[in-house]
């Protein structure tokens, strides 16, 4: 894809930073990492910034259908959504 000027968008629930979660890191970094290391040029990968959950929470969720919160694949409660 990239090859023919498109972009990679790589996605997780929560996409977590290091600097929220003690230096860990949402699967969608490890994916992009990977994705670099492949020889994808870094200005053609980006990540959605606080994952599918930040986009639910904005109303943005016309393709999913679901609007509960996940984290790592697993249903969220109330309590650990940020």
């Amino acid at each position: 894809l990239t090859a023919k000027g498109k972009t990679v968008i790589c996605v997780s629930d929560a996409g977590i930073s290091g600097m929220k979660n003690r230096g860990h890191v949402s699967r969608c970094r490890h994916v992009a990492q990977y994705l670099h290391e492949l020889g994808v040029e870094r200005d053609k990968i980006r990540r959605l910034q606080g994952g599918l959950n930040s986009w639910k929470k904005s109303g943005l969720d016309g393709i999913l259908g679901d609007r509960r919160c996940y984290y790592a694949g697993s249903l969220m409660t109330s309590e650990q959504e940020v």
